[in-house]
């Protein structure tokens, strides 16, 4: 025993507790305690004396736990849980164990939204469910409450934690890995906090007329290759102390009261191997015009207890976790990797939600089960299910197909894709339906904030619905959270469909593959000018040129990969709509003339790049230009239309100058 006192159940003013025997019990025995490893190390080392003492302290047959009665014995007092005290001492100092903690298991009760914010940015994988009770088991989280759930998260022992949110250690682990097949190249333990937007920008390269793009150099994984995890050196000392890891494994929830968790077989020394399962299957989502589609990109990971696997979905919406599991394992998935991260809330006062990505649970699945995974996210389409989280869920699946098509679409023209590490927040509210739609690209993460970052967050927040404690609740979050991408994805008939949806994500990811190009200076001036105008203004406003080729290039976009996306399948119509918005503009000097403002030139682009006659009156000679030509004129110095001619002028030589003059004061330029 080490020999500082446990602290009382409430923060300390270091904000770090233990957890009291009570709270040991609520959640069973759990059988990776280095308490019930020691135990467990020492009946193997001494079966005889061991099997006598553990008589009367066997769990009851298929309880899955033990009776209330001996959990004390079969779980005996553990060192004290504080953090500030030094390792215990070895039980036997005559033959140490090598079961010592490798992972301590917390649980932080954030006060605000910004310590659960310390928390993700400090790369820790956390739960709101404990993670020591059968996955079989359902916690209820209130998140109805004002006030921030429990949660809960592992770190390899020394790992330095965010100072000042009130914690809990509940107990000490010791994890190893009771097979070499189950060895791990990295510890999914071992904090990775978020690298951050890489600092690039896209590049032209003339030798090939497209763009290069940024290099992924930074991992998300804060593990070295090489490097011995925890677990691996706990799996060494185990063998070297002459104790199979499996037979550890084995003993140790034999004891803990879990038997159908015992790898029969291993311990008789039959030759065949038990099974193990490893989690695979497909991922869809709903398209309300061509049914299930393969849902791409989405992590998916697999829990049972301790042991955590991960992957992502493929182009088909595959997935394999090379983590098997002998028994049940629990499958949820995350709306996070490389190129988004998604933000959300229902309804009302759970603000403090959006400071996480968006998950959703698959179920627990076990046996064969595990390995025919077949799960489809449904569209959650009326008045009514708008603020559900299946809503929220369909849209950050769609959200996620439509960040595949982006590169996917971007690539075959040469194009750019969008920068990587996008903050994007999808909302049933806001922003704000007047004026600037139902999406924006503030990019505010992107730019580390503005001078003017409140001003725009408040301007996003109009309309939202949201009022009073919960909209400085909101406003707190986003300003800790800067969005780069906001959605709002309810109408007045409830969700939009994917018709609807999918083109409004293609515009917004339009604006940040713009950004990406210009830079900070640009985007602040772009932004500055639809806070001040209350939306895009008017044609005859100062700085409106800004807007008619920042927004021209995101309607472009939304067009031109909605035509790719729904060409050749049985929902081409919306192809052929897309393909009229773009051939069929009236340029116009006011607003809300023909399909939108008739100021924008979105049509002047598409005309630039395609060779049939224009239904409309505009006089449309050009022929010799592409996408990729198009958009390296948007340079971070071309602030209107006339401008934006000179540049293309002066990057082509000239080609086409008297046909591109002619078609931009067709366009009332």
């Amino acid at each position: 025993m080490s020999g500082c006192e446990p602290p009382e159940l409430e923060p300390s003013s270091t904000g770090i507790t233990a957890v009291s025997d009570a709270r040991r019990q609520t959640t069973g025995v759990n059988p990776f305690s280095v308490a019930l490893m020691r135990q467990a190390y020492k009946s193997l080392k001494n079966p005889k004396k061991e099997s006598a003492a553990l008589a009367t302290t066997r769990p009851q047959r298929g309880s899955g736990r033990t009776a209330a009665s001996s959990s004390s014995a079969v779980e005996p007092e553990s060192p004290s849980d504080c953090l500030e005290c030094p390792p215990p001492s070895d039980p036997t100092p005559t033959d140490p164990t090598p079961v010592q903690p490798t992972h301590l298991y917390l649980r932080f009760k954030a006060d605000n939204t910004n310590q659960l914010a310390d928390l993700e940015d400090a790369g820790l994988r956390l739960s709101w469910e404990p993670l020591d009770e059968s996955v079989a088991a359902n916690t209820t989280v209130d998140f109805q409450s004002e006030n921030i759930a429990w949660i809960y998260t592992v770190v390899p022992t020394g790992t330095p934690l965010p100072a000042g949110i009130p914690r809990e250690q509940i107990q000490e682990l010791f994890l190893f890995n009771a097979e070499d097949g189950d060895a791990q190249d990295v510890d999914p333990w071992e904090p990775a906090p978020d690298p951050g937007p890489a600092e690039c920008q896209t590049q032209y390269d003339p030798s090939c007329n497209c763009y290069l793009q940024c290099p992924v150099a930074r991992t998300a994984s804060a593990n070295k290759k090489g490097k011995l995890t925890n677990q691996a050196k706990a799996t060494q000392k185990l063998k070297d102390a002459g104790v199979s890891p499996l037979a550890l494994y084995n003993e140790a929830m034999r004891l803990s009261g879990n038997p159908d968790e015992v790898m029969e077989g291993k311990l008789a020394g039959a030759q065949a191997r038990h099974r193990r399962y490893n989690p695979r299957g497909t991922v869809r989502v709903e398209d309300t015009d061509l049914g299930m589609v393969p849902l791409r990109g989405v992590k998916v990971e697999s829990r049972r207890w301790f042991q955590f696997g991960s992957t992502f979905t493929d182009n088909q919406g595959g997935f394999y976790i090379g983590t098997s599991y002998s028994n049940m394992a629990k499958l949820s998935l995350e709306f996070k990797n490389s190129l988004a991260t998604t933000r959300g809330i229902i309804s009302g006062v759970r603000v403090w939600q959006a400071v996480l990505p968006i998950n959703a649970e698959l179920g627990s699945y076990s046996g064969t089960s595990m390995e025919t995974v077949l799960y489809d996210i449904s569209f959650q389409g009326g008045l009514d299910k708008r603020e559900s989280k299946g809503a929220s869920t369909w849209t950050a699946a769609t959200l996620f197909n439509t960040l595949a098509d982006e590169q996917t679409f971007a690539a075959a023209r040469g194009l750019p894709a969008p920068p990587q590490n996008l903050n994007v927040w999808l909302f049933p509210y806001f922003p704000k339906s007047n004026g600037g739609g139902s999406g924006a690209a503030p990019m505010l993460r992107k730019m580390a904030g503005t001078p003017n970052s409140g001003q725009i967050i408040d301007y996003l927040l109009i309309g939202s619905g949201a009022a009073g404690s919960s909209i400085a609740l909101l406003r707190a979050v986003l300003q800790r959270q800067f969005p780069d991408i906001t959605i709002r994805y309810s109408g007045d008939q409830g969700a939009l469909a994917s018709h609807q949806l999918q083109p409004l994500l293609y515009h917004e990811l339009g604006h940040a593959q713009h950004y990406g190009q210009v830079g900070n200076d640009f985007w602040t001036g772009y932004i500055a000018h639809i806070v001040q105008h209350d939306g895009y203004g008017e044609k005859t406003d100062s700085g409106s040129g800004r807007i008619a080729i920042s927004e021209g290039w995101g309607e472009y976009v939304q067009r031109l990969f909605t035509i790719n996306k729904y060409q050749g399948t049985n929902a081409g119509i919306r192809a052929s709509d897309a393909l009229d918005y773009l051939d069929q503009q009236v340029p116009s000097d006011v607003n809300g003339v023909a399909y939108n403002q008739g100021w924008f030139v979105y049509g002047m682009y598409h005309d630039m790049t395609d060779n049939t006659p224009e239904p409309t009156g505009v006089i449309d000679n050009v022929t010799a230009y592409t996408p990729v030509s198009i958009f390296r004129g948007l340079q971070s110095d071309v602030v209107s239309v006339r401008g934006y001619q000179s540049k293309v002028n002066a990057q082509t030589n000239g080609l086409q100058s008297f046909e591109v003059g002619q078609l931009v004061t067709s366009y009332r330029w």
